[in-house]
């Protein structure tokens, strides 16, 4: 195995998607439904929020294997 320098960059394989883009992409929406008003507590954003992750995880994998 050849050693690389820690300032290297690793590049993903070209079909790769970084999961905290999907993470991302959940949290800006639900931080829009947060400023609209649409959550009464802490843990209905949350709940929406893992939802989001889950049906873009299912959504990514669904592509993998096509």
């Amino acid at each position: 195995t050849t050693r690389r320098s820690l300032d290297e960059p690793v590049e993903p394989p070209a079909n790769h998607r970084k999961p905290s883009t999907m993470i991302n992409d959940a949290l800006r929406v639900s931080i829009a439904e947060l400023a609209s008003g649409r959550f009464k507590t802490a843990e209905a954003f949350n709940s929406r929020f893992t939802d989001l992750c889950q049906e873009r995880m299912r959504a990514e994998s669904a592509l993998a294997r096509r």
